[in-house]
């Protein structure tokens, strides 16, 4: 199979540092690192800008709404994490993809700040904080409010990324050696810990293939293909 390119969205002025991207089924969406926050929706038949979310202005780390990290989809509404900055604590705002407007926004306590991923598991929306002791939240979509939250304790690492299979929560940290920490999401508690040999740091990124987890690592240039942690039911 040959790659090639069919189209290019370019931003308009300011419109910088594209860090993640979604899909609805329709339309492309690019979240902006950006001061104040940006989504733009993009027709991907014509790969031009359709509709543009804009955050609160203010001053990161202070009021506001600034730098969106991570978005996923519902099947309605659009959810943008947002990274803000210390001591102002991390966001996700729902987002009405139709008119691109504020539907209602999670704020995080003191302590959760810097929202650096998000995964939809059918029901509920998971944040993770880049915060050591690392942090993972399960927000009720429809009231916006926290249901339950882990806490990682020390050594834990950064969450920097999450995916979803097999009914498990996946939690991807940044540290050194990198860990992924497999996660009850009914009880939000730890299940089991895979934890990188040497050399396997930082990890950066999490996706799955629904039979096995694949690792981005900061410091190693491919992926590491780690055997499903959740295949057989633990027996303890």
């Amino acid at each position: 199979m040959t790659l090639s390119v069919k189209g290019t969205w370019v931003g308009a002025s300011g419109q910088n540092q594209c860090r993640v991207l979604c899909f609805d089924g329709t339309y492309i969406y690019a979240g902006l690192y950006t001061s104040p926050a940006v989504v733009i929706k993009i027709d991907r038949a014509t790969m031009t800008t359709v509709g543009v979310w804009t955050g609160l202005p203010g001053t990161a780390g202070v009021s506001g709404q600034h730098y969106v990290r991570a978005l996923t989809y519902d099947g309605t509404y659009i959810y943008v994490g947002l990274y803000n900055w210390t001591p102002q604590p991390g966001q996700v705002v729902k987002i009405d993809p139709a008119t691109m407007t504020t539907v209602s926004t999670w704020t995080g306590n003191s302590s959760q700040v810097y929202c650096l991923a998000l995964a939809y598991d059918g029901v509920f929306i998971y944040a993770g904080f880049d915060i050591s002791p690392a942090q993972a939240v399960k927000i009720d979509r429809i009231t916006m409010t926290t249901v339950l939250t882990w806490n990682g304790g020390t050594g834990s690492g950064l969450p920097q990324a999450l995916t979803l299979m097999g009914g498990y929560l996946y939690v991807g940290t940044y540290r050194a050696t990198a860990q992924v920490h497999k996660l009850d999401p009914a009880t939000m508690t730890a299940v089991s810990t895979w934890t990188g040999t040497s050399g396997q740091n930082y990890c950066r990124g999490l996706a799955n293939d629904g039979t096995y987890i694949y690792i981005l690592n900061w410091v190693i240039p491919r992926p590491h293909d780690l055997p499903l942690l959740c295949g057989k039911t633990p027996s303890t």
